[in-house]
């Protein structure tokens, strides 16, 4: 029995011996690291003295990390192996050479009109793509008004200002004030055309419009004013004629009706003085009858 527990420990043990040979002998935890100064892609070199060095890391090999220093690499697991006299490296890796290409020129400032303002903006390096990356653009100004007017678009420029006159056909601009377009002057730019002027009724007459005042009016004529007489008045009313003078009647001449004779006018007259008369008496009549 004893002679088997020690046949399967001897067996243990030559697989383990076989094990760290083949993995290039004893680990330790520490990893053999270059390290490097200045900087990464420019004036980076390997730092003098010991290089590579054992520092206490569990690191992948292969990688790079920083430290107070600058960057370092790891090279490779620290075995017995590969560990000589003063604990220097003897394996058969080497510390990469640092790639000193050059950083390409930075661009030019970035600068943007738009209708807000005058915008620039600067780079920064990237070195993990190496290359200039944009940063934020940040506004400086406001745009002059001939800055404004260079713009594509002329942020938001309203039409050029048209008009049709009698006068004739006139045109505007703008004008960029403060932020704000303003309407400039305008100028006639021709006469109008016949069309034109048949269109905005410059050749028709105006007819003045009716008056709305109504017309004066007339007063109504003023009737007689109605006369009251008392029998008195009538009467002398009625014998006024016969109390006028009586009207002249001029000489017959030779040839006339009372040169010849003629008894007519005689009898005219008589029956006048007839009617005059009997009006008289109709008058008294009436006087006599109202006493009564």
């Amino acid at each position: 029995m004893l002679a088997l527990v020690a046949g399967i420990l001897l067996a243990v043990a030559a697989i383990w011996s076989a094990t760290q040979a083949s993995a290039g002998g004893t680990q330790h935890d520490k990893r053999w690291v270059c390290k490097y100064v200045g900087t990464p892609g420019q004036d980076e070199v390997l730092k003098s003295g010991k290089n590579p060095t054992t520092v206490s890391s569990s690191a992948t090999v292969g990688t790079y990390f920083n430290d107070a220093q600058g960057r370092s690499y790891v090279l490779d697991v620290q075995t017995d192996e590969n560990t000589g006299d003063g604990n220097s490296y003897t394996g058969e890796k080497s510390c990469p050479v640092p790639d000193n290409k050059p950083i390409p020129p930075q661009p030019p400032t970035q600068e943007k009109w738009t209708c807000d303002g005058y915008f620039t903006g600067g780079y920064t390096f990237d070195r993990s793509t190496w290359t200039w990356v944009a940063g934020d653009l940040v506004k400086q100004r406001n745009l002059t008004a001939d800055e404004v007017k260079n713009i594509d678009g002329q942020c938001g420029l309203p039409p050029t200002q048209e008009k049709w006159t009698c006068d004739g056909y006139f045109t505007g601009g703008w004008d960029w004030v403060d932020g704000a377009w303003v309407a400039g002057d305008l100028l006639k730019q021709r006469d109008l055309t016949p069309e034109e002027r048949t269109k905005l009724d410059c050749d028709v007459v105006s007819t003045p419009p009716p008056s709305t005042t109504p017309p004066a009016s007339t007063p109504p004529a003023e009737k007689p004013a109605t006369v009251k007489l008392d029998h008195k008045t009538a009467a002398a009313k009625v014998a006024a004629p016969a109390l006028s003078t009586p009207a002249v009647v001029p000489a017959a001449k030779s040839g006339s009706l009372a040169s010849t004779g003629n008894s007519e006018v005689p009898i005219m007259l008589l029956i006048g003085g007839l009617a005059i008369l009997a009006g008289t008496g109709f008058i008294l009549y009436g006087r006599r009858l109202t006493r009564h």
